[in-house]
């Protein structure tokens, strides 16, 4: 894959992780609130742990897209100062 593809399946894949640890813990403290204790802990236990996957992914990606985003101005840049 390419740098552009490659950051958009990266994305793609913390964002699915983000949505999954939230859906997750939105079904964990439903459980606990049922009554369901050891299900709900585990569900718990696991949104958590997703949660703290996904923010430890996050930064790194954000930094890569921004680097790549700088890297495609300054060729634009570079490309548009050279057709002058």
């Amino acid at each position: 894959m390419t740098g552009s593809w490659n950051l958009i399946a990266r994305g793609l894949a913390i964002a699915v992780l983000g949505a999954s640890a939230t859906a997750l813990y939105i079904v964990s403290v439903s459980c606990l609130y049922v009554g369901r204790f050891s299900f709900g802990l585990g569900a718990l236990v696991t949104a958590l742990l997703g949660a703290a996957l996904f923010r430890s992914c996050l930064g790194p990606y954000l930094n890569a897209l921004e680097a790549h985003t700088n890297a495609d101005l300054t060729n634009e840049t570079r490309a548009s100062s050279d057709s002058v």
